[in-house]
This record gives C-alpha cells, structure tokens and sequence, in this order.
C-alpha cells in the first residue's frame, strides 16, 4: 500500500509519514504542495492520498479536482485536512469536490489512523 502525503508543512507531513509506516506498515511519499502532489499521484499512482488544503502553488481542493478529473486517478480515496477557522465550509467544499473523508487540523493521531483504515475499506465519512 502507497500513502501519499501532500502538505506545506514538513513536520506534518514526517508525523502522518512515520505514524502511517509504523502502525500500518505501508509506505509513504511526500509532496510539498499540490502541484508536487499531482505529478507524484500520476508517477507513483498511490492507493491513498491524505492532503492539506490551505498550500501554495496549488490547494488541496484544487489538487482533489485535478485527481477526480484524471482517468488513472479518479477512484483514489483522498483524505482532506485543513486547519482553517472556517473548517465547516472547507468540509462542504471537500464533500463537493468528492473527498472520502476530512480532519480537521490538529488531529489526534489514533483517528488519523481509524480514518485512514475506513477509507480504504471504502467507507465515505462526509
């Protein structure tokens, strides 16, 4: 299983990376933005993609849109997060755009975890 893992935010993305790669074994890639993020996704093809919203270059629901819009990406599960004080828009706006799921930042690492394991099980949490 491939996890990428796209935010401006190195700290972050190192904790979900190491979190993700001990507790489920899968391994993990690193974006910076949403436009690293996209030519990773068409590089790499992952199985699941977790992404920031708030980025420069390109936003992370910017970045959902060019997924939902690509034929080899379109049915990756991707996991939106965003530490914006206007999370319940961001939420809508995620739902919209076709997100599996949303974490509100910060996020307490067990349903990171939980939220990771029912997306790829298929469940939509929006």
């Amino acid at each position: 299983m491939l996890v990428l893992i796209v935010d401006d935010t190195p700290a972050i993305s190192a904790l979900i990376a190491l979190t993700i790669g001990r507790q489920e074994g899968w391994d993990t890639e690193i974006a910076s933005d949403g436009v690293e993020g996209l030519a990773k996704a068409l590089n790499f093809l992952p199985d699941l993609i977790i992404s920031d919203i708030e980025m420069p270059r390109m936003s992370g629901l910017n970045l959902l849109r060019e997924i939902r819009h690509n034929i080899a990406l379109k049915d990756t599960p991707v996991i939106l997060m965003s530490g914006a004080i206007d999370q319940e828009e961001k939420r809508e706006e995620a739902t919209e755009r076709g997100a599996n799921a949303f974490l509100a930042k910060p996020f307490n690492l067990e349903v990171l975890l939980e939220t990771v394991q029912r997306v790829i099980l298929g469940e939509q949490l929006l």
